[in-house]
């Protein structure tokens, strides 16, 4: 079978699933130029917009921990299912959504505790090197407030 290149143009416009857990920001800027955007605070960040996407990754060590995926219109199961194959094997997501929140939060979670959780036009997946670096920074923040 055949695919179509307009088939396969369509699907890089709609789908920024080259934006991963475990990608480095030289990788995404790569694929989607300078950031439109970037944050420096305990956990550095870099913002890429392109075809109607903002994509934000945080990262630890350079390597993207979190990623969250933004966007106006429509979410599709096919946009779940590949932004979440991108992010890891798509069987390996369980779905802990409930059936009558469906069209306004959803989340999932890797064996690896990778969860994902979508609340309408944001999808975010966040690691657990993430979560912990998260903690950690938030408790050198508390030890730095209450040492002066």
């Amino acid at each position: 079978m055949r695919t179509s290149p307009l088939l396969v143009l369509l699907f890089a416009l709609v789908v920024p699933a080259s934006a991963r857990i475990g990608g480095t920001e030289t990788e995404l800027t790569k694929r989607y130029g300078s950031p439109a955007s970037r944050r420096s605070d305990a956990i550095p960040s870099a913002i890429f917009t392109f075809d109607g996407w903002m994509v934000t990754c945080d990262f630890i060590d350079g390597v993207c921990a979190r990623v969250s995926y933004a966007k106006n219109g429509e979410w599709t199961e096919e946009t779940f299912d590949k932004l979440l194959s991108a992010n890891g094997d798509r069987a390996g997501w369980i779905d802990h959504g409930t059936p009558s929140m469906r069209k306004l939060a959803r989340s999932w979670q890797r064996a690896d505790g990778t969860l994902a959780k979508w609340v309408v036009g944001c999808l975010s997946i966040t690691s657990p090197r993430y979560e912990k670096a998260k903690a950690l920074s938030e408790i050198e923040a508390l030890m730095a407030a209450t040492s002066t």
